[in-house]
């Protein structure tokens, strides 16, 4: 098996999914005794990855951050959650994360702002293990734990994505002495505006259904010409096509707002289009190498709702063999 190979910058000319079914809860999370908790997964991926594992996240998942690093430039794959804050005061800003190499320097960051101010780098210095520790560099190697005063009324906190590898869990916001650092602890209930139903039954006339497949290169992100739909395994010489860099696309019906795949047994879910076997960043392809003499494995399944929930479809496996 091949490790995906995280695809560079590159213009797209392709449209991107329209912004509308992209909100879970129309409502905002709402704080009752100086606590209010969000599951990370309550807002769609935006180019996260669906990750459930490491063992022991809350809630149905956790994201991980499978991109390009974005060391300098904040405001990329942004996570954005609404609070109402009934008790006003200094609040303690955490993110349950888990960092999983052995450096705990590394891939341990995000950029975070709250009501549209200042970002700010956030991040952990532990690592192997799910901790609640989120610490704020307030300028170059100064750094303090995230805390922030919140008025009365509605804030919103944005989480932008920093280090590759990095995984989230759930964002806490607590007053001092109260344990929002539990992980038993529910999530908060949201108000405001009705909440719609995230996993709708599929549209009158629509279909919840994979049509096909296409192979992408992902140098390009374009489809390879001669393989724009196909639904059954096919035998492909490596020197027919312009990279050995490739992706695969679902091509998708109208009832669908998710797609599980499996790749040589590894899962991934995808819950914005592009619909991509191995992800992808704004429409830049993850690719993986294709191998002269090796089988892939892929299976796709469409749904109704976000994040591989509602109404399912059937499963579309096919093999991929290079030559």
């Amino acid at each position: 098996m091949f490790k995906s190979r995280l695809a560079k910058s590159k213009p797209v000319s392709r449209g991107m999914e329209p912004l509308e079914g992209r909100t879970l809860f129309a409502g905002v999370f709402q704080e009752t005794g100086g606590l209010a908790v969000a599951e990370i997964e309550s807002e769609p991926t935006n180019g996260w990855t669906r990750v459930t594992s490491p063992a022991g996240y809350t809630g149905s998942a956790a994201y991980k951050w499978n991109g390009p690093n974005y060391f300098s430039t904040p405001g990329r794959n942004i996570l954005k959650y609404n609070f109402n804050i009934n008790n006003a005061g200094t609040y303690n800003l955490d993110l349950r994360s888990y960092n999983a190499s052995s450096d705990n320097k590394e891939f341990n960051d995000v950029f975070i702002r709250v009501d549209g101010g200042q970002w700010f780098k956030a991040f952990t210095y532990e690592n192997k293990k799910w901790t609640y520790v989120t610490r704020k560099e307030i300028r170059h190697n100064v750094f303090e734990d995230y805390r922030v005063n919140l008025s009365k009324g509605q804030h919103s906190v944005e989480i932008s994505a920093r280090s590759n590898a990095y995984v989230i869990d759930r964002l806490v916001l607590f007053k001092d002495g109260v344990n929002g650092q539990n992980p038993a602890l529910p999530q908060s209930p949201t108000s405001g505006t009705t909440n719609p139903n995230p996993n709708p039954p599929p549209p009158s006339g629509s279909n919840v259904k994979i049509t096909s497949y296409s192979l992408i290169n992902a140098d390009t992100n374009q489809v390879i010409s001669g393989y724009s739909n196909f639904t059954s395994d096919r035998t492909i010489k490596l020197s027919t096509l312009p990279t050995r860099n490739i992706s695969i696309r679902a091509n998708v019906d109208t009832g669908v707002k998710s797609v599980r795949f499996v790749f040589d047994g590894r899962t991934q879910v995808e819950s914005i289009l592009p619909f991509a076997l191995l992800g992808d960043n704004n429409g830049n392809y993850n690719g993986f190498r294709a191998q002269a003499g090796k089988t892939y494995s892929i299976s796709g399944t469409a749904f109704s709702g976000l994040g591989a929930n509602g109404t399912a479809s059937s499963t579309i496996s096919l093999k991929l063999r290079f030559t």
